[in-house]
């Protein structure tokens, strides 16, 4: 695998939508897998996002497209996060 295929435990939690601690449970119960014991960045971007998309109650959904809050849409976009509620409303954001 990789360096830049690799998540951390922390990035597959929020690939996920789930609390970090969930992440553990899965490795543990051998649905992630580790690729190296140490590392920080341990687990397959791949393997993450293709749990996601079977696991993920949302229509549409991309690999590599997360949920993300407004405060983060309003950086990514560089815009304020008035102009996201704006965006919003007017069906121009999901």
């Amino acid at each position: 695998m990789a360096v830049t295929d690799a998540v951390t435990c922390a990035d597959a939690a929020r690939i996920l939508a789930v609390h970090v601690a969930t992440v553990d449970r899965l490795i543990r119960r051998g649905v992630l897998t580790r690729a190296r014991k140490y590392a920080s960045a341990q687990l397959s971007r791949e393997q993450v996002e293709l749990l996601a998309l079977a696991t993920r109650p949302v229509k549409r959904l991309v690999a590599g497209d997360y949920w993300m809050t407004r405060k983060g849409v309003a950086a990514v976009l560089d815009v304020s996060g008035r102009r996201v509620q704006q965006l919003t409303d007017a069906g121009r954001l999901p």
